[in-house]
């Protein structure tokens, strides 16, 4: 019977790469053994199952017997089923219970990767706007105390009280300013003690990149009855520019960044204590904070493109 390895997320930690690259290589990973399982198959994840069963209807009942009649295809073909998508962090362990449920008798694994706060809020003010458009100021988006998933220790406290009979497996995401690339695919397939598919590329494997700031203070002043407009545009110009239109930590300002990690102090060191005590520090510092800042602007280039794309896909 083989082992279930659920990775539920969270959001912004390099989780569209390492669902784009399992997609991609389904069919490989079915001969070394490792099912990975996807409900559409135009998706790359099982978003649309965490979807359905965070509203207790009829289709999610249904997506979960597709998953099941998956594994039991597979049979013993198989050594280990993953089974991904950031959507179950993000609705909370009511939106997995039923797939954990029905999965009783496999061994039952839990994964998510945790960010620093400070990149974390960042980050998904950033996901905010280039969804939605106009959203508002980053300082009230990101004050401490308003976004709960930041408190780690609750975090975890929540989905180990859902499944105590499971076992819950935290991970730090490696920040690209502590001075390591961020390698989502290899830190996955180590977690589930297949480090032997790891690809000699995995590093370059980056998707679903954050914009610079300053794109992304361009797009807040878009309104968001034109969302879908914004997201078509800002996912084309991302592809095209990558890392010259990506930033990070280049919005939230420093006395913020300190105010949250100071908010969370205590919630991290008993994050530490429990889960990661063999780290000598939870979060690593930034190798260079003020590289990313310096980094912020904007080529003219990026901008010019984005506004015609906006344009055109507004008209269409």
């Amino acid at each position: 019977m083989p082992r279930i390895w659920l990775h539920i997320g969270m959001l912004k930690t390099g989780t569209t790469a390492m669902q784009q690259w399992c997609a991609e290589h389904e069919d490989e990973l079915r001969r070394q053994r490792l099912l990975y399982v996807r409900v559409r198959k135009h998706l790359p994840a099982c978003g649309p199952m965490a979807d359905a069963l965070a509203r207790r209807g009829p289709e999610g009942e249904k997506l979960v017997a597709k998953v099941l009649g998956q594994i039991d295809e597979a049979g013993d073909g198989v050594d280990d089923v993953l089974i991904s998508s950031e959507a179950f962090s993000h609705h909370g362990p009511h939106s997995l219970a039923p797939l954990v449920e029905a999965l009783r008798g496999h061994e039952i694994f839990i994964l998510i990767w945790l960010r620093r706060q400070d990149r974390f809020a960042e980050a998904l003010y950033k996901q905010a706007v280039k969804w939605s458009g106009r959203t508002g100021n980053i300082e009230e988006f990101t004050r401490p105390g308003r976004l709960r998933q930041l408190d780690y220790t609750a975090f975890l406290q929540a989905w180990r009280k859902a499944f105590p009979d499971v076992g819950l497996i935290p991970h730090i995401y490696a920040e690209a300013s502590s001075g390591k690339k961020p390698d989502s695919v290899a830190a996955l397939l180590t977690a589930i003690g297949r480090a032997d598919l790891i690809p000699a590329n995995s590093a370059e494997w980056r998707k679903n990149l954050s914009p610079k700031g300053e794109l992304i203070a361009h797009y807040n002043t878009i309104p968001s009855e034109r969302g879908q407009s914004l997201r078509k545009a800002n996912r084309q110009v991302m592809d095209e520019f990558g890392e010259v239109a990506a930033g990070r930590g280049d919005m939230l300002p420093p006395e913020l960044a300190r105010a949250l990690m100071d908010h969370y102090a205590e919630s991290n060191r008993r994050l530490r204590e429990e889960w990661f005590p063999e780290r000598s520090e939870l979060f690593p510092p930034d190798v260079d904070v003020d590289a990313d800042r310096s980094a912020s602007t904007v080529d003219k280039a990026v901008l010019e493109r984005f506004d015609g794309l906006f344009a055109a896909k507004t008209k269409g």
